[in-house]
C-alpha cells in the first residue's frame, strides 16, 4: 500500500545563523496528490518563523466537493509547539471549510518534523501512515541511544544511567504524540519507570503489575520477562530498554501497530467488556464476550468487566497509582493464538493463549 506523508522541513527556520530557503521570497508551498484529483496543500513562512519565533502554517485541500479530513502532526514537540495540539484531524465538509491555519511557535534549535496528509478513514490504512513516519524515527532513536551508552563507563553512576533514561524517554514520548498511540505510551512510562527503579534511581519494590502483566499468558518475549522480574547482574536497565526501543522500531517497520484480538469469558458469554489506556480514558474499545475487537493498537490497558448487572470489576488505576496492584492488559506483545480471558469467578481479566477459542472466536452458533 501506498503511504503518502507530506513533511513539513523547519530545520534552517529555528537557526538564526543560517539564511532560510524560500519559494518566491514569502512562502515554502508544497502539495500532495492522493488520487486522480485530490491534492493536499500546506505553506509556511519560514522567515515569520526564524525572525518572530512564530508564524502559521496554513493548509488546504483540492477536489474533493465530499467531506474529508486533513491530519496536522508535529513530532518534535520539544523544538516547536503547535496551537491547539500536537496532533489535530481538521474536518472538511465544504468549500468554505478546505482552509485551514494553525500558529507554529518556535520552541528551541533543532530538526522539528511536522506532517501534513490527508486522514484515511479506514483504521488499518491510518496505522500503516503512522507506522510509516514512526519507522525511521524510532529507528534514529535506538541507534542514539545505543551511542550515547557506549560513551558510559563499564559501570555508569546511577545518575549517568536516570539521565540517559530521562532523555530518551522524553523523546520517546514525543515520537509517540499520536493520539491512537496512548496505550503505547502508558506502556513506554511503565516500562521506563520500572527501569528507574531497578537501575537504583528509587529504593522502592517493583511494581506488582508488570509481575502480573506478563506472567499471566503463557509465554512472552524474554525482553519483557526479564523487564518483569529481578535483573540479572549481566542483564542492566540499560540493556532492557535497548530491548525495548529495538521491539518498538520493529513494530512500526513491521507495519504492526495494530491487532485483532478476541475478548473471551468463562463461564459463558455475553459480558460487557471495555478496555481503554488508563491516561486517556475516552478512548475506549468494548465489546460483548465471546467476540473479537477489531484494529486494536498495541500497548498497555486498564479495563472494565460486567454481566447480569452484577458490581462491575477490573482494573482501574488512577493517574496517581504508580504501583497498581491489579493485572493491566498487555498487547505490545500479543500474539495470534492469545485471547483477553475473562474469569467471571476470578473477577478478573488476562492474556491467554487459547488457540480454539481465538479460532471460534465470533462465530454465532447455528
Amino acid at each position: 500500500m501506498a503511504r503518502f506523508l507530506i513533511t513539513v522541513s523547519l530545520a534552517s527556520a529555528v537557526l538564526a545563523t543560517s539564511p532560510v530557503p524560500l519559494h518566491g521570497g514569502i512562502a515554502q508551498r508544497s502539495c500532495q496528490s492522493y488520487g486522480p484529483s485530490v491534492r493536499v496543500c500546506y505553506e509556511i513562512d519560514l522567515d515569520d518563523l526564524r525572525k518572530s519565533g512564530s508564524t502559521t502554517l496554513r493548509g488546504w485541500i483540492e477536489g474533493t466537493p465530499r467531506p474529508s479530513a486533513i491530519r496536522v502532526h508535529n513530532s518534535s514537540p520539544e523544538l516547536v509547539r503547535m496551537k491547539g495540539g500536537e496532533d489535530r484531524i481538521l474536518h472538511t465538509a465544504c468549500k468554505r471549510h478546505s482552509h485551514f491555519g494553525i500558529t507554529i511557535q518556535a520552541v528551541s534549535p533543532g530538526m522539528p518534523r511536522l506532517v501534513v496528509r490527508q486522514y484515511d478513514p479506514s483504521p488499518r490504512r491510518e496505522a500503516s501512515l503512522i507506522a510509516a513516519e514512526l519507522a525511521p524515527l524510532l529507528k534514529a532513536l535506538e541507534m542514539r541511544f545505543q551511542e550515547s551508552r557506549s560513551h558510559l563507563p563499564a559501570n555508569p553512576p546511577p545518575e549517568a544511567v536516570a539521565e540517559l533514561l530521562d532523555a530518551t524517554e522524553k523523546s520517546l514520548l514525543a515520537i509517540l504524540s499520536y493520539e491512537e498511540l496512548a496505550p503505547l505510551r502508558d506502556s513506554v512510562q511503565m516500562e521506563f519507570r520500572q527501569e528507574r527503579l531497578a537501575s537504583g534511581e528509587a529504593q522502592l519494590p517493583r511494581s506488582p503489575v508488570m509481575l502480573a502483566a506478563f506472567t499471566a499468558g503463557t509465554s512472552r518475549p524474554s525482553w519483557f520477562v526479564h523487564a518483569a522480574t529481578q535483573p540479572a547482574p549481566s542483564d542492566s536497565a540499560l540493556d532492557r530498554i535497548g530491548r525495548f526501543l529495538h521491539r518498538l522500531t520493529e513494530v512500526a517497520e513491521n507495519d504492526d501497530l495494530i491487532v485483532d484480538v478476541c475478548v473471551a469469558s468463562t463461564p459463558g458469554s455475553g459480558m460487557s467488556f471495555s478496555m481503554y489506556p488508563r491516561y486517556y480514558r475516552t478512548r475506549r474499545y468494548s465489546t460483548q464476550t465471546d467476540n473479537v475487537l477489531p484494529h486494536v493498537y498495541r500497548g498497555l490497558y486498564a479495563y472494565e468487566g460486567n454481566k447480569n448487572f452484577r458490581p462491575p470489576f477490573g482494573c482501574n488505576p488512577t493517574d496517581r497509582d504508580e504501583a497498581p496492584a491489579c493485572t493491566l492488559l498487555d498487547l505490545i506483545n500479543r500474539r495470534e493464538q492469545e485471547v483477553i480471558h475473562c474469569d467471571l469467578s476470578l473477577r478478573s481479566c488476562y492474556m491467554k493463549s487459547d488457540p480454539q477459542q481465538q479460532a471460534e472466536c465470533g462465530r454465532q452458533e447455528p
